[in-house]
């Protein structure tokens, strides 16, 4: 057996160039190129006495682990058909065809699994930012919220918008209700309404509030009015 493993290390040196083929007492070494994906890996068979009765080992280098099992399966089945024959060169042979066409799949496969996460963070994004259903109960909890928040900003003295400035008006006429205040008394006794506004403009302009704007606020009974007036808005 070992004049036919010597037999065939000899003419695997006429196959192959000196920079392919390395040869180490049994061992030989035979390096490929991929230019299409500008790598190079290495098969490294070892002939032990049983050869070619039995396979020989093969060891690869070079490649990621995914595409060196496919090969490794594809040694097997091209050694399994010839049994009993010198293999290296159709093992060889093999692996060097189906190389490219391995490390191809294997990239499609990786750049079709980051196009469906991608799509899922899109997805996840475009959830987060679709309504619920409003209902009575959850705009209370949302108005109830909102008035609150308005307070927190007024009482650290940082400015207010007008919906938050017309929800402080409308929750102050709701406790002064008994007062029988209208919406342009609330709003004149209440100078802190105007005065956060006031933070809005530049040092030196003057501003005009116009207080009519508040007179009709007397008409807004519960909290279905106030959810049809600013949402007319």
């Amino acid at each position: 057996m070992q004049e036919e493993i010597e037999q065939e290390i000899e003419t695997l040196g006429y196959i192959y160039t000196p920079e392919e083929l390395e040869i180490e007492g049994n061992v030989v070494k035979i390096t490929f190129q991929v230019p299409e994906h500008e790598l190079e890996f290495q098969l490294v068979f070892t002939l032990h006495e049983e050869y070619p009765r039995e396979l020989p080992q093969l060891e690869i280098h070079g490649l990621e682990e995914e595409d060196a099992q496919v090969l490794m399966e594809e040694a097997r089945n091209v050694g399994n058909e010839s049994l009993g024959m010198a293999m290296i060169f159709n093992i060889a042979s093999a692996l060097k065809d189906k190389i490219d066409q391995v490390i191809t799949d294997r990239l499609q496969r990786e750049e079709e699994e980051r196009e469906r996460e991608k799509e899922r963070l899109e997805l996840e994004e475009q959830k987060r930012f679709e309504g619920s259903k409003v209902t009575r109960d959850t705009f209370l909890a949302w108005q109830k919220s909102f008035i609150q928040e308005a307070y927190d900003l007024q009482k650290k003295g940082q400015p207010l918008i007008q919906s938050q400035l017309a929800a402080l008006a409308v929750d102050q006429m709701g406790k002064h209700k008994g007062d029988k205040l209208t919406g342009r008394q609330l709003f004149e006794k209440d100078t802190s309404l105007a005065k956060t506004d006031m933070q809005y403009v530049d040092e030196g302009e003057v501003v005009q509030v116009d207080a009519s704007l508040f007179e009709n606020l007397d008409d807004l009974d519960d909290d279905n009015h106030v959810l049809d007036h600013l949402t007319e808005d």
